[in-house]
């Protein structure tokens, strides 16, 4: 996969050339320095059917009650807040292709996943990315959720099904949502 071909061509640069943090440019062995690292912004408390950050914690969050549409979705597993520095690692990953950033949020996802499965009991028979659809895939030149899926499984152990959903129509892009 573009995954693997692109992890062990970094390993051979890092292997020769000190690396630099992705956020801040300081030398650094890992993606990210020590204090980017540290600064990532994590959830706390939050609605474990929709990830919606909560106070305290709680059961369900007062739109997942109230929706009983909601209850179609079992769980939401989101490490970090979409903030500094979450949103500049998600956009170079989804834009500009940094498979780097992709590696920071795959293993920040798989932490996160590992101590779920601890807490529960849970695990994942396999993992399922959502595909592009053809145009958007064409424009952006790869399936991000792809790319993370088979790094989380690499890193948990799980098969990843890439031929187990499809997109059949094309949707907004997310980024012109509203928040």
């Amino acid at each position: 996969t573009m995954w693997q071909i692109f992890s062990d061509a970094n390993r051979l640069i890092a292997s020769a050339i000190p690396a630099h943090c992705l956020l801040c440019s300081a030398a650094s062995r890992s993606p990210l320095c020590d204090g980017c690292s540290a600064d990532l912004p994590t959830l706390g408390h939050a609605c474990p059917r929709c990830a919606e950050p909560l106070h305290n914690p709680a059961p369900l969050c007062a739109r997942c009650q109230q929706n009983p549409r909601s209850a179609a979705l079992h769980s939401t597993l989101t490490p970090l807040r979409y903030e500094w520095p979450t949103d500049v690692l998600v956009k170079r990953f989804k834009f500009n292709h940094s498979l780097a950033a992709g590696r920071v949020l795959a293993e920040q996802l798989a932490a996160a996943a590992e101590v779920h499965m601890l807490d529960t009991g849970e695990r994942p028979q396999l993992l399922v990315p959502m595909p592009l659809h053809t145009s958007r895939r064409g424009h952006r030149g790869f399936n991000q959720s792809t790319e993370l899926a088979q790094q989380i499984g690499l890193l948990l152990g799980l098969p990843v099904a890439l031929q187990a959903a499809r997109r059949t129509r094309a949707t907004t892009t997310q980024s012109l949502l509203p928040a």
